[in-house]
């Protein structure tokens, strides 16, 4: 991911706290580093329990369907402009 989105390196500063510490969270996940526990306490405060793990989870599953995509280049339909 580009260091201008989503990505491990991104910056979040222009989001609200409530918002940038759920992102960090899944900057972690999909540069496959464990949550620091600190990040992880503050956003299961907000989100509880199972929102945090799902927050993961949906991370993790959106990073496995884009592993699969990619590994068969997957194409876009016919007619579809490129995304980026």
């Amino acid at each position: 991911m580009s260091s201008s989105g989503f990505g491990h390196s991104g910056d979040l500063s222009a989001l609200p706290p409530r918002l940038a510490r759920p992102a960090r969270v899944v900057q972690h996940v999909l540069a496959y580093e464990s949550i620091p526990q600190g990040l992880q306490d503050e956003v299961q405060r907000e989100l509880e329990t199972n929102g945090l793990m799902e927050l993961v989870t949906l991370a993790g599953a959106y990073r496995l369907i884009a592993g699969v995509l990619f590994a068969f280049d997957t194409p876009l339909p016919d007619g579809t402009p490129p995304p980026f």
